[in-house]
């Protein structure tokens, strides 16, 4: 059991890291799904870089994609780190009411 505690900890821990990873840094991937497929010089810049991006240009769609993945990375992880405290503590519980 401690095992799983660890490992679901550790994907919580990896997940936190890759959203906090995809809101600062521009990720070639989302840029590759916009509709024009223009990729010649264009520049999206990271969702946090861009406070006053305009709707409809040609990244528009890629940051907000960005950012979706972000948000689901981090709040997966968030909550593989609490399901992890909240196993660790019930497994210990359990063993000392064994003993």
């Amino acid at each position: 059991m401690r095992r799983l505690v660890y490992v679901i900890a550790a994907a919580g821990v990896a997940l936190v890291v890759l959203g906090v990873v995809l809101l600062t840094v521009e990720v070639s991937v989302f840029r590759w799904t916009t509709q024009d497929h223009d990729f010649a010089g264009l520049t999206c810049g990271t969702p946090l870089d861009h406070p006053d991006w305009n709707r409809g240009e040609p990244c528009d769609g890629a940051v907000s994609r960005q950012m979706f993945v972000a948000g689901a990375a981090l709040l997966s992880g968030v909550g593989a780190c609490a399901s992890s405290v909240t196993l660790f503590v019930q497994s210990r519980k359990a063993a000392r009411r064994a003993a």
